[in-house]
């Protein structure tokens, strides 16, 4: 069951009110739909990021060097070089047999043959083996067509392997090693950039523009504290967002709670990922204009 309904949008829908600016309103249905998205985005990224936060702490302690160092995947990447070079060379029916052996295995698969007679499409598959022999269907394995599919996975992973010391999807390296250079914790907030995400697009779609991430300020002193000589404390509850896109997403975040019902993520915390979304963005942008 969701952790959200109509009530609590029609709240968050009032948060990003600013004096007569109520850019939510009449939208709550959508937001409502929105949210739902952004908690599922939220659920699938639970475990991605704990195994990946995990995977990065085991690469903290290992280091740079040995298993985890530069020349390992370097030297991964010469065998399977190696491996698609022999492939290519190997005698026809070797190669058959090789990519008979991957398909029993799902490692390939079969691309549809799609047929049009008459103005109706068919679309078969092939099912035997050698592409001799006929299954009742009448269709034939495409072994060749197979065996192109193996080379082309074991090039992606040689590409991958390639890209491990510095370049995505690892993103971040720290002095040659294959961690991220913000640490294990960098990965422990991918929940909740995939729920900034879904609501980010839900604002964009909505107003016409991209969210503002704005600040986020302490209050000032009521008059009561000026009298009374009480500073205001840096305290999550008297910091202030001034943008209200920022300000939604925030007290969207509520229900979003820990194991013992804690609150998981501080105003800063969203503040950074809002900051983080929109750096990405303005990156892309200018990658697309370089282009």
């Amino acid at each position: 069951m969701s952790r959200y309904n109509q009530a609590l949008a029609l709240g968050y829908a009032e948060v990003a009110e600013d004096g007569d600016d109520k850019p939510l309103k009449g939208h709550e249905d959508r937001l409502l739909a929105a949210l739902q998205r952004a908690e599922q985005a939220f659920e699938e990224a639970q475990p991605v990021a704990q195994d990946a936060s995990e995977l990065a702490e085991l690469m903290t302690k290992k280091g740079s060097t040995g298993l985890w160092g530069r020349g390992a995947y370097e030297n991964l990447a010469k065998h399977l070089a190696a491996a698609i070079e022999t492939i290519q060379e190997m005698d026809p029916v070797a190669r058959r047999f090789l990519t008979w052996a991957a398909y029993t295995q799902g490692l390939v698969r079969p691309e549809p043959k799609v047929t049009v007679r008459d103005g109706r499409r068919t679309v078969t598959r092939s099912l035997s083996l050698m592409g001799g022999d006929r299954e009742p269907t009448g269709t034939t394995l495409p072994l060749d067509q197979m065996g192109s599919q193996l080379v082309e996975h074991l090039e992606n992973m040689r590409h991958l392997v390639a890209a491990a010391p510095g370049e995505e999807p690892f993103v971040h390296f720290a002095g040659g090693g294959l961690y991220p250079q913000t640490g294990p914790k960098e990965w422990k907030t991918l929940p909740l950039d995939a729920f900034v995400e879904v609501l980010w697009e839900f604002w964009t779609d909505v107003t016409g523009s991209a969210p503002t991430v704005g600040e986020l300020k302490t209050r000032s002193q009521t008059p009561e504290e000026v009298r009374a000589g009480i500073a205001v404390s840096n305290a999550d509850e008297n910091r202030i967002f001034t943008s209200p896109a920022a300000r939604m997403i925030f007290a969207a975040t509520g229900p979003l709670r820990g194991d013992h019902n804690e609150t998981l993520y501080a105003k800063g915390t969203v503040h950074n990922a809002l900051k983080k979304r929109q750096a990405m963005l303005r990156e892309r942008r200018s990658n697309k204009a370089a282009d």
